[in-house]
């Protein structure tokens, strides 16, 4: 999948589900101690999902992290049909998230994500919004997963976009096989800097007013 395709998608209601994976959930995979960069600990039974997921080849897109930037990735030891990761945030630092924003904005969507990405609403239309905790998702996950699941399983040609960690991934996985009638988008840190938040290194080569 390229950025065009994700974009072309949306714009012509063609559902899909993208999940990404970084260092940091391969690691939580490994079963490493410790946390990501964004503070949320790899609890061992996150990591028993991730593995759960990673061990079988799967029908939606999987997204792996390019290994050129030297972080840690498991890539190869695992049998998906690989796309990249960075498919979002490369388009955001070419200055060309708004194609990603226009096709968004024609859909119905609900969001899942923390207090920040409430501020969405300004740019997309969005439905309904579950909230999670800004670090550690995997704790509320006993309650957030039934949440969602109902939200995915009632509804259809709704694009849902998860910005919930490396939680992201097990809730993305089990929405899709509940109903694949929906679009379920792992976006990741790549609205962050448009909400006012800049928590990635490239996000100092990004122009905020690019959403807008």
């Amino acid at each position: 999948m390229t950025y065009q395709d994700l974009c072309t998608y949306l714009a012509l209601d063609k559902n899909f589900a993208l999940a990404r994976y970084g260092d940091g959930e391969f690691l939580c995979a490994s079963g490493a101690k410790g946390e990501n960069c964004d503070r949320h600990r790899y609890f061992p039974t996150l990591g028993l999902e991730l593995r759960k997921i990673l061990n079988t080849p799967q029908e939606y897109v999987m997204a792996a992290q390019p290994t050129e930037h030297g972080l840690y990735s498991d890539r190869d030891k695992y049998q998906q049909n690989w796309t990249d990761a960075d498919l979002m945030h490369k388009a955001s630092e070419e200055g060309k998230i708004k194609q990603l924003i226009d096709a968004l904005s024609q859909r119905n969507v609900i969001v899942v994500g923390n207090n920040r990405h409430k501020a969405l609403n300004k740019h997309i239309r969005v439905w309904e919004f579950v909230e999670v905790p800004m670090i550690n998702a995997w704790t509320f996950y006993p309650k957030l997963l039934p949440s969602v699941l109902h939200l995915a399983m009632k509804n259809e040609n709704v694009v849902f976009l998860f910005m919930a960690g490396m939680t992201t991934n097990v809730l993305i996985d089990k929405c899709y096989k509940a109903n694949k009638n929906n679009t379920y988008l792992d976006c990741g840190s790549v609205f962050d800097i448009y909400l006012g938040k800049k928590t990635r290194s490239y996000h100092d080569r990004v122009n905020p007013k690019w959403i807008e």
